[in-house]
């Protein structure tokens, strides 16, 4: 999944009832180029910008997984090979230990929905 069908569903699953004029008047972009970017057209990074803010903006989700994904983001660029080998096996015992707990595994349970 790409970057834009991924922001898009993200969007749609936080604002399920919202039309596409709302959705306009929410991001600033024109009513039918939300249109044209809901049925497959090339999304700017204006665009994408804008809906990664309508999503992780100001929201309860946001506010939830914002600073995680600032956090990540900030990791990635900063820490060398060995910091984030360490960091990202860290990741991968809490996520072995969630499958344990809860019998299943979020990331595929995601990808059997889009496929």
């Amino acid at each position: 999944m790409n970057l834009q069908s991924r922001i898009l569903r993200e969007y749609r699953e936080l604002h399920p009832r919202h039309t596409l004029r709302e959705t306009s008047q929410l991001t600033g972009i024109q009513l039918t180029r939300v249109f044209r970017l809901f049925n497959g057209h090339a999304m700017k990074l204006e665009e994408y910008e804008r809906f990664h803010r309508a999503v992780y903006g100001g929201s309860e989700v946001g506010a939830r997984t914002g600073g995680f994904l600032r956090a990540t983001e900030a990791v990635a660029r900063l820490f060398g090979p060995r910091e984030l080998a360490r960091i990202t096996a860290q990741l991968e015992r809490q996520l072995s230990w969630h499958r344990c707990l809860h019998g299943h595994d979020p990331l595929t349970a995601d990808a059997a929905h889009t496929a």
